[in-house]
C-alpha cells in the first residue's frame, strides 16, 4: 500500500503524534517510524554491471553476493561417492535487478532454486529438500576479536549444532578441498554476538560481518552423512 496521506501531524515537545486511519505509528524522542504494508525488497535493487562466463552456479552466486553486498547461502544435498558434473553458465547483466539475475541463473541451472530471507539475504537451495540443520535454533553465538577461520571453527562447536549432529547421525565439518587463494579479508579480525536465531540467520550475519557475503552448507548422502560448512572467502 503506497501513497497514503497523513491527515494530521502534531508535534508536542519531543514527541510526534500522527492521526491516520489504517497506519501503525511508533513515536519516541522526535523519531517517527511508519510501518508500511509492503517493504522494499533487496531483490528489486539494480545491480552494477556484472559479468561471469563459463562458471558453475556456485561460483557465480559467490561472486554475485560479494558484488552486490547481499548475503547468499547455498545449501542442499549431493550423493556421496558419485561423480557430479556441474554445468557451467554465463551471466551478463547491465542494469538488471538482483531478482532478474537470480532468475536467470536458476533458469540456466534448474537444480537450484532461490528465495529471499526475512533479513534481506538470499537462500539458494540445491535440490528439492531443505537441510534441516539450517533451522536449528541457536541460543547465542558470540565471538570476539577472531579471524574468519576461527569463526568457522566456533560455528562447528555450537552446542545446538553438536546436538543436531548426534540426533541426525551426521557430522559437520570444514571443506575438504579448497581451491584458490584466500582474499585479504581472511587476515582481518572481527567480533559478533547474536541472540536466539536459526543457524541460517547466524550464517548470514557472519557473512556480512566478515564481508564475504556468502556461505554454503552441502550434505553428502550415502553410506555416511557429512555436511561441509564453509564461510570462508575463497573463490
Amino acid at each position: 500500500m503506497t501513497g497514503l496521506a497523513v491527515p494530521l501531524l502534531k508535534v508536542r515537545g519531543n514527541h510526534v503524534y500522527v492521526h491516520a486511519s489504517g497506519m501503525l505509528v511508533l513515536t519516541c524522542c522526535a523519531y517517527l517510524t511508519i510501518v508500511r504494508a509492503h517493504s522494499s525488497s533487496v531483490t528489486n535493487m539494480a545491480v552494477e554491471p556484472f559479468s561471469e562466463h563459463d562458471k558453475t552456479t556456485a561460483e557465480i552466486v559467490k561472486s554475485l553476493a560479494r558484488h552486490a553486498h547481499v548475503p547468499m547461502g547455498i545449501s542442499g544435498f549431493v550423493v556421496n561417492n558419485q561423480k557430479r558434473i556441474e554445468p557451467t553458465i554465463s551471466v551478463d547483466a547491465h542494469g538488471q535487478s538482483l531478482r532478474e539475475i537470480l532468475d536467470d541463473v536458476c533458469r540456466q541451472d534448474p537444480q537450484y532454486k532461490w528465495q529471499e530471507t526475512p533479513d534481506n539475504g538470499i537462500a539458494i537451495t540445491l535440490g528439492a529438500r531443505r537441510l534441516s540443520l539450517l533451522d536449528v535454533s541457536v541460543r547465542k553465538f558470540n565471538v570476539k576479536d577472531v579471524r574468519p577461520m576461527q569463526i568457522l571453527g566456533a560455528l562447528l562447536t555450537i552446542p545446538e549444532v553438536k546436538k543436531w549432529e548426534q540426533a541426525a547421525g551426521c557430522r559437520v565439518g570444514y571443506p575438504v578441498i579448497i581451491n584458490g587463494q584466500p582474499e585479504p579479508d581472511l587476515r582481518s579480525r572481527t567480533s559478533l554476538t547474536t541472540g536466539k536465531e536459526p543457524l541460517w540467520r547466524v550464517l548470514n550475519a557472519v557473512s556480512k560481518i566478515t564481508r564475504t557475503y556468502t556461505w554454503s552448507a552441502i550434505s553428502s548422502t550415502g553410506p555416511s552423512c557429512f555436511i561441509v560448512l564453509d564461510t570462508l572467502p575463497f573463490q
